[in-house]
């Protein structure tokens, strides 16, 4: 009788492992492993599907970067000597290498 118990509770420990797996691994579709468990695991195909399922990570929703405030660009100007773009503050222009002179503000900007 002892052993009978024993084979009984450990077929419903080995029926339910897609069940107990998915809760050891905080499955977010728990329930519906266990559902598919529960009715369909009698036949070999839903038990090895649920157990697939249960062990499979379920695809994570890329986490929303926060908007962040964009600040505008620093104000830029041409290099007189070679045309490119240096900031306005520049006393050298980084392509070039010669001085540059300053700028004054546009009072009509």
């Amino acid at each position: 009788m002892g052993v009978l118990i024993f084979l009984g509770l450990a077929g419903l420990f080995f029926y339910f492992i897609p069940w107990i797996v998915a809760g050891a691994n905080d499955h977010p579709n728990q329930a519906g492993i266990a559902l598919l468990n529960l009715f369909l695991g009698w036949t070999l195909v839903g038990w090895v599907v649920a157990l697939v399922w249960a062990v499979s990570k379920p695809n994570q929703a890329p986490a929303t970067a926060p908007i962040a405030t964009a600040e505008p660009p620093p104000p830029t100007r041409e290099c007189p000597y070679c045309a490119e773009t240096i900031l306005v503050k520049a006393k050298v222009c980084k392509h070039c290498g010669r001085d540059v002179p300053p700028q004054w503000a546009d009072p009509g900007v």
